[in-house]
C-alpha cells in the first residue's frame, strides 16, 4: 500500500505548529503525514527524500523566520528544485504588508499565505483549494485516495481548461508550421541548436555521451526507453534482414534516435553506429516530457525538428521513386517482357510513401491519445467510486434518506427548457413559503408540491427546515457527481474522436434522449457560456438511434461557434422539434453573422474566420460536424445575416443500419 502523502512544516512557534496540525488532522483525518521542523535545510532534505523515494510531498507550510536560511530562502530552493516543483508552498506569516511574501509571489515561490490567527473553516476551504491543484497538477493517482477533501467544482472546471491546453497546442503547431515553410527564419542549424540548448538548460546540463566512430549507439531489438539528441557527428542506421545487416540512406538518419520506438514503447526497430566522432545527450523519457511541459520554445523546436526529419525522409522516399522509374524506362526499351512488372513496382513504390506517412501520422495520434489516456482513465474511475459510495454512505442512515433520494433524483432530472424552467420556479414559489431559493429544489428535481411532500414521507419526524437542507445540498451532491461523470465521458470521446475519418468503433445506442445530449453538452461549457443568456426550447422528442458521443461533439462545435460569434453578453438559443420520423436542432446566435463571402466555404476543412485567416490545426468544427452528421443519415444547413445565424441539424430517428 502506498505511503500517505506528507505535509512539512518549519517554523519556530509549536503552539502555532500544533494548532496547524490539529487544524489538518480535524479536516482530513489520517490521510495525510505531518512533520515539523525548525530548520529550512532540514525541511529540504526530508522533502527531496521523500521524492527520492517516490513519495508524495503534497504541501510545505513555512515561517519567514527559522534557523539557518530563512523562510524565503527555503521557498525558493523548492520551487528551483524540479522534484519538488509540483508541492504546495504556504507561508505561515502575517500577511498584511509583507513585502517579503509578494516578492515570492512574484517568483512563483509561493502559492498562498496563512495569517498565524488563522481561522480553521477558512484555512480549511484554502487547503481544499490547494489540495485540489496539487492532485490535478502533480498527483492525479491520489484522486481515488482524496476525493473526499478535493473541490469537486474544481475538478470540473480542470476538465474545460483542457480545451485552453489544446489551443495553446494549436498556437505552438501554427509556430511551427511557419517554421517549417519559412526557411529563411529559421534554418536547421538554428533549430536544432535552440532544441540542444533548452535541453542543457531545463536539465541542468546533464552529461554528453561520445561515441567513436563504429561504436554503437543503440541496437536493434533493445527495449526503448531513451532517445540520443545528436549534437556533432554522423551516424547511420540499418536493420537485419535475413541475415544481412542492411544499411539506410545517411538522410534517413535526423538529430533524434529512437524517439519512435520510444513513443510507441516497441523494441528499438533500428540499430545505430556512429560513422564519424559523435557527441549526443542521451535522454529518458521522464527528462523529455518534464523539459517540453515546461518549455513552449522546446516543444516547437523539438517538433520543429521531427517534422524536417520527416519531411526529409519523404524527399529521399520521393527520389527513390524517381530513381526507381527512370531506372523502369531504361528496362521497358531493353526488356519489353517485363513492362508489367515494373509497373507493379512503382505501384509498389506509391503505397510505400503513403504508407510512411500515415504510419508517422498514426504514431504521432497513438502518443497523444496514450498520454491523454492514464488521465481520463483515472477521472472516470473516480467519477464512478463517486457515483457508488456517495450514494451507498447516504443510504446508510434513515435520517439521511431524503439526502440520498434527493441525489438520485438530481443525477436523474429530466432537462427544462427556459419557460418551463422560470414557470416551475414560479409555481413553486407561490405554493410553498420557503426561506431556501426554489432554483435550488428544481435542480434537486423537485417539481411539484407533491415531489415535496413524497420526500417528508421518507423521514415524518424530521423537521422541515432539515428536510429543505437534505433536499438542497443531495440535489448539489447529484448534479455535481452527473457533471464529472459528463465531463470526464466527454475527455474521453474527444480522445477516440482522433481515429473519426479512419474509422468509428464506437457503439450505436437505442433510445437517446437528444434533449439530454444537449443538456449535457451545456453543462460542460458552462464556463464558456457564463457570460451569454443561453434560451432552450425544447420539444418532446421520440428517442433516437445514435451514437451520443459524436452528437455530443456536434452540438459542442456549434454551441462555442455561436458562443463565439455572440460574443459576452450576446444569446445562444437552442431549439428543439419533430416532423414526423426526423428530428431537428436549431442552434442560434445574435451575432455579427457570417461574411457572404465566406458562407460557400464554412463546411471545408481548415477554414475558420476567426482573426480573419486561416489557422494551423483549426477549422476543422463544421467539417467533422458534417462528417457524422452524414454518416447518421442527417443533414446540416446554416441560414446567416447580421444579428440572426442559426445552424439547423435533422437527423432521423431510425437511421441506415450500416455504422458510420
Amino acid at each position: 500500500m502506498p505511503l500517505r502523502p506528507a505535509i512539512l512544516c518549519a517554523h519556530r512557534d509549536d503552539a502555532l505548529v500544533s494548532r496547524l496540525e490539529k487544524t489538518l488532522d480535524e479536516w482530513s483525518g489520517e490521510a495525510f503525514r505531518f512533520e515539523r521542523f525548525t530548520s529550512g535545510r532540514d525541511l529540504i532534505s526530508r522533502a527531496r527524500e521523500i521524492r527520492d523515494a517516490d513519495g508524495d510531498l503534497a504541501m510545505v507550510f513555512c515561517g519567514l523566520e527559522i534557523d539557518d536560511i530563512d523562510g524565503a530562502g527555503t521557498l525558493l530552493a523548492i520551487r528551483s528544485d524540479p522534484r519538488l516543483r509540483g508541492t504546495r508552498r504556504l507561508l505561515l506569516d502575517v500577511i498584511e504588508g509583507n513585502r517579503r511574501a509578494d516578492d515570492l509571489l512574484q517568483h512563483g515561490a509561493l502559492h498562498a499565505r496563512v495569517d498565524p490567527d488563522f481561522d480553521p473553516r477558512r484555512l480549511r476551504d484554502l487547503l481544499r483549494t490547494q489540495l485540489t491543484d496539487y492532485v490535478l497538477h502533480a498527483a492525479p493517482h491520489r484522486i481515488d485516495d482524496l476525493h473526499p477533501l478535493l473541490d469537486l467544482q474544481s475538478m470540473g472546471s480542470a476538465f474545460l481548461s483542457a480545451k485552453s491546453n489544446l489551443e495553446r497546442l494549436s498556437a505552438r503547431l501554427d509556430e511551427v508550421q511557419t517554421s517549417v515553410i519559412d526557411g529563411t527564419t529559421m534554418t536547421d542549424n538554428k533549430v536544432e541548436s535552440s532544441m540542444i540548448e533548452e535541453f542543457d538548460e531545463l536539465l541542468g546540463h546533464p552529461e554528453r555521451h561520445t561515441y567513436e566512430p563504429g561504436e554503437i549507439l543503440v541496437q536493434e531489438g533493445d527495449e526503448a526507453g531513451r532517445i540520443w539528441v545528436l549534437i556533432e557527428g554522423q551516424v547511420k542506421l540499418s536493420r537485419n534482414l535475413e541475415g544481412r545487416d542492411v544499411t539506410f540512406h545517411s538522410e534517413t538518419a535526423g538529430r533524434i534516435v529512437g524517439l519512435m520506438s520510444l513513443s510507441l514503447k516497441n523494441p528499438v526497430f533500428f540499430s545505430c553506429r556512429a560513422v564519424t566522432r559523435t557527441e549526443a545527450l542521451v535522454l529518458t523519457r521522464e527528462q523529455v516530457r518534464d523539459a517540453v511541459s515546461r518549455s513552449p520554445r522546446l516543444a516547437s523546436c523539438l517538433i520543429t525538428v521531427i517534422l524536417r526529419s520527416m519531411a526529409r525522409r519523404n524527399r529521399r522516399a520521393a527520389e527513390l521513386l524517381s530513381d526507381v522509374h527512370q531506372l523502369n524506362t531504361r528496362l521497358e526499351k531493353q526488356r519489353d517482357d517485363l513492362e508489367s512488372a515494373l509497373a507493379d513496382l512503382k505501384a509498389a513504390q506509391d503505397r510505400l510513401v503513403e504508407s510512411e506517412k500515415m504510419a508517422t501520422l498514426g504514431t504521432l495520434a497513438a502518443g497523444m491519445a496514450h498520454e491523454l489516456n492514464n488521465p481520463v482513465a483515472a477521472m472516470q474511475n473516480a467519477a464512478r467510486y463517486l457515483l457508488e459510495d456517495v450514494p451507498a454512505l447516504l443510504g446508510a442512515s434513515r435520517k439521511l434518506a431524503p439526502a440520498g433520494a434527493a441525489l438520485e433524483l438530481a443525477r436523474k432530472a429530466a432537462p427544462l427548457s427556459t419557460r418551463d424552467e422560470r414557470s416551475l420556479k414560479r409555481d413553486l414559489a407561490n405554493s410553498l413559503d420557503l426561506d431556501l431559493p426554489t432554483d435550488r429544489l428544481v435542480a434537486a428535481g423537485i417539481r411539484s408540491v407533491e415531489d415535496l411532500q413524497r420526500f417528508e414521507k421518507l423521514d415524518p419526524g424530521l423537521k422541515r427546515d432539515e428536510l429543505l437542507r437534505q433536499i438542497e445540498h443531495g440535489g448539489q451532491i447529484g448534479s455535481a457527481l452527473r457533471n464529472i461523470e459528463n465531463c470526464s465521458d466527454r475527455i474521453a470521446a474527444l480522445v477516440r474522436s482522433l481515429k473519426l475519418y479512419a474509422r468509428a468503433d464506437e457503439d450505436w445506442t437505442e433510445d437517446v434522449d437528444l434533449n439530454a445530449t444537449l443538456e449535457d453538452v451545456l453543462v460542460i461549457l458552462r464556463g464558456k457560456l457564463r457570460d451569454h443568456e443561453v434560451v432552450k426550447h425544447y420539444a418532446d422528442l421520440p428517442r433516437i438511434r445514435c451514437i451520443p458521443s459524436q452528437l455530443q461533439q456536434i452540438w459542442t462545435n456549434l454551441i462555442q461557434n455561436a458562443a463565439q460569434a455572440s460574443e459576452e453578453d450576446g444569446r445562444v438559443t437552442i431549439t428543439t422539434s419533430r416532423k414526423g420520423e426526423q428530428v431537428r436542432v436549431e442552434i442560434e446566435d445574435n451575432g455579427r453573422g457570417i461574411p457572404a463571402e465566406a458562407q460557400p466555404h464554412i463546411f471545408s476543412p481548415r477554414f475558420t474566420t476567426r482573426s480573419g485567416r486561416v489557422e494551423f490545426g483549426l477549422g476543422l468544427g463544421l467539417p467533422i460536424s458534417k462528417s457524422i452528421v452524414e454518416r447518421h443519415g442527417g443533414a446540416i444547413s446554416f441560414s446567416s445575416e447580421p444579428g440572426r445565424t442559426v445552424f439547423s441539424v435533422v437527423l432521423p430517428t431510425k437511421p441506415p443500419q450500416s455504422e458510420p
